[in-house]
């Protein structure tokens, strides 16, 4: 036998040899080489650098170690075979060991002595260093095979890991590039329960938007998933009218707790069958455009009808089509009158609905036993036709006229009747040709009249026993056939004379003339004081019946000559106003009038004359101020309402602010709408006026100043004359006063 040694420990072995399985192997392989080559020794001497020894050492040892083996063609049996498919695993592990960072190992020695029994020439394996390496190890880089040479890959970074780029150079890669860094449930609902790397558990409800419920509760018996806007909620099905619902575990039953059967009923509505499909018909049709028949209706609200209006034979909307006959009948229930505002309960029939606070219906009723029509108020009325000749019209006041003839006619005489009540007349009219000629009737104090319509007077009347003959608009004639006066008493061409005597000389006798009543009274006192309080028995007196009343006296058509009124004569005129009242030329010394006007409403009348002075004054306005005048001259005279003024006025300083006016007018002017009067300047000096502007002014109503204006060249919108320190005025003017 030959010797074999192992000068590596397992400690040592394990410097570069990393798991447990590839350092058995290794022990195997020395195990087996010993037992297969009693004649030769080899000795192998692998040396483990420092920094720089990797597994590319032992890998170039397990090489050369596999091709001595195989180019011995004499060793080939089992031994051997097992040695070499040791070494190929042996290589294997070290080829993977390969893509592990470079590690230091340190010095170790390994002298692994194999004898074979045909001793052949042992040959030297080269170390590691003696392979074509493609430069130096990088610190850190990982060796990989280029096909010829051993090249490394650069420094990878902490976290970073090699990936396989086929035959080309292995790349460090960031696990962020091709693979999950962190997680986010975004908006599912979902929220991670621990990191957002590694292991990753998900919690919570997935959201409605991305396609759950959004819901984290279980449902109970019967409940369902219900829309409700948003989401969803849940809730059971409602049991409606009839509808029973009964929930159980994922079941949900519904049921008819209502109508379970339907029956018909004979001529009403026919039912084809109690249950499952049932159709239900009428005995006829029924619809908008049918025409059903019925042998009777009771109805207990209103029958309307929107067919429009159809001048056909039995085209209304109403129409009673008996064979025999027709007609409508009325219940006995409500009896009135017509009545305003709320329809009266005796109406059968309306016409026409014009019910108001003041109008009736056009209506037929009932109202105890007669039979009544209205209109809607006393200004409509009733009429009747002949085919369409209006044979009678009949007012809502009661006025009837007959087209044709009125015939009354009774087995006991004709009679005709004309009632009224109240202070309302009866009368018949007799009329031609469509006019009222006569009225013949009663008036409501019972006096009978015969009127002359014709002419607008009465013919006849008779009252309380006596006969008033054409008392109004006619004359009567005693002697004559045409009389000319109310009263024409005519001789015939004999003395003519009217007595009026009382009979005794107790009794006075007295003519009265007058319109409506005595106005003049001729009379024969009988005792003192009748018909004048100046009058003794015997006095013949001549008066008026007020003392308003005018006695006039006058010889031929003329003019009165005298006048008598109210205590007052008047000579040439009929209206004195004084205990005299003379009109014309009257020989008197003078006029005088009282110092306070006694006012006459009188157009004609002046009442009132009057001379004096005034001091005109120059006013600011709106502020009125004060003047240092040098003139302030002013006369008037007021006849009548009339006053008439003239005045000058010069100032030579003012405090008043504003339009100019001129104050101080002796009286206030008429209080009447746009009543103004004119003023007339004589004198304008050293007055502050718009350049080419006239001077005007006026007294407004209701005034006592003068309003000072200027009406521009030219013309145009006059425009007022401001305030001016200084000035004169020479201005005259005519007003009326209140």
């Amino acid at each position: 036998m030959a010797n074999s040694k192992l000068n590596l420990t397992r400690d040592q072995l394990a410097l570069f040899l990393k798991d447990h399985e590839s350092i058995k192997q290794f022990e195997r392989l020395f195990a087996t080489v010993d037992a297969i080559a009693p004649d030769f020794v080899n000795e192998v001497a692998i040396s483990a650098g420092t920094a720089q020894a990797t597994a590319n050492d032992a890998l170039s040892l397990i090489e050369a170690l596999e091709n001595s083996l195989t180019a011995d063609g004499a060793v080939t049996d089992a031994k051997a075979t097992l040695a070499l498919q040791e070494l190929q695993a042996l290589k294997s592990e070290l080829q993977l060991k390969l893509l592990e960072p470079a590690e230091q190992y340190e010095q170790a020695t390994i002298n692994l002595q194999n004898q074979f029994d045909t001793e052949p020439a042992a040959p030297q394996l080269g170390t590691i260093a003696s392979y074509n390496l493609n430069g130096l190890p990088t610190a850190g880089g990982v060796g990989y095979g280029t096909g010829s040479a051993v090249a490394f890959t650069p420094a990878g970074t902490s976290g970073q890991f090699l990936t396989s780029a086929a035959a080309g150079t292995p790349t460090w890669t960031t696990l962020s590039s091709v693979a999950v860094t962190s997680f986010s449930a975004g908006t599912t609902g979902f929220t991670p329960s621990t990191a957002t790397t590694g292991a990753v558990t998900l919690a919570g409800t997935l959201a409605v938007a991305n396609g759950g419920t959004g819901l984290a509760t279980s449902a109970t018996n019967g409940q369902l998933l219900i829309g409700n806007g948003s989401g969803y909620s849940l809730a059971g099905l409602t049991a409606g009218t009839g509808i029973g619902v009964t929930n159980g575990a994922g079941t949900i039953s519904i049921a008819n707790s209502g109508v379970i059967s339907l029956t018909g009923t004979a001529n009403q509505v026919t039912a084809s069958a109690s249950t499952g499909a049932v159709t239900l018909s009428l005995p006829q049709n029924i619809h908008t455009a049918a025409t059903p028949t019925f042998a009777g209706a009771t109805l207990t609200s209103q029958l309307a009808s929107t067919m429009g209006n159809n001048t056909a034979t039995g085209g209304g909307q109403i129409y009673l089509n008996g064979a025999t006959g027709n007609r409508i009948d009325f219940s006995t229930a409500g009896i009135a009158a017509p009545s305003f505002t709320t329809r009266s309960v005796g109406t059968k029939v309306v016409w026409f609905p014009l019910l108001g606070a003041s109008a009736a219906d056009y209506a037929t009723g009932i109202d105890g036993s007669v039979l009544w029509n209205s209109v809607p108020t006393t200004g409509e009325s009733f009429k009747w036709y002949g085919g369409t000749t209006l044979a009678a019209t009949l007012t809502g006041a009661g006025a009837l006229s007959l087209t044709g003839a009125l015939s009354v006619a009774t087995s006991a005489g004709g009679q005709m009747f004309a009632n009224a009540t109240g202070t309302n007349q009866a009368s018949l009219e007799l009329q031609r040709t469509g006019a009222t000629k006569w009225q013949i009737g009663m008036q409501a104090d019972n006096s009978f009249f015969m009127y002359d319509n014709a002419n607008s007077r009465d013919f006849l009347r008779v009252s309380s026993g006596n006969v008033l003959l054409a008392p109004v608009g006619g004359n009567v004639g005693i002697g004559t056939a045409a009389p000319s006066a109310k009263l024409h008493v005519s001789g015939g061409g004999a003395d003519t004379r009217a007595y009026v005597f009382s009979g005794s000389a107790a009794n006075f006798a007295a003519i009265s003339v007058g319109r409506t009543a005595a106005d003049l009274d001729i009379g024969v006192a009988a005792t003192a004081g009748q018909f004048s309080s100046d009058a003794a028995a015997g006095d013949v007196v001549l008066r008026t019946a007020t003392a308003t009343q005018k006695l006039l006296l006058q010889t031929g058509f003329a003019a009165a000559t005298i006048a008598l009124i109210s205590g007052n004569v008047g000579i040439g005129t009929t209206s004195p106003t004084q205990k005299l009242d003379v009109a014309g030329v009257a020989a008197v010394q003078g006029v005088k009038f009282p110092a306070t006007q006694v006012a006459s409403a009188d157009a004609n009348t002046l009442d009132d004359y009057e001379e004096g002075s005034f001091t005109p004054t120059i006013v600011g306005f709106p502020t009125a101020g004060a003047g240092t005048y040098t003139i302030q001259v002013g006369r008037y005279t007021k006849i009548g309402r009339s006053v008439n003024i003239q005045f000058r006025v010069a100032w030579s300083a003012h405090t008043g602010i504003g339009d100019m006016t001129i104050g101080g007018l002796p009286f206030t002017a008429l209080n009447v709408t746009d009543a103004y009067a004119a003023v007339t300047f004589g004198f304008v000096n050293n007055v502050a006026y718009t350049a080419g502007a006239t001077p005007m002014g006026y007294v407004a109503p209701n005034s006592a100043t003068i309003a000072l204006v200027q009406m521009p060249s030219g013309g145009g919108t006059m425009a007022a004359v401001p305030m001016d320190v200084a000035g004169d005025y020479i201005i005259s003017a005519n007003y009326i006063t209140a």
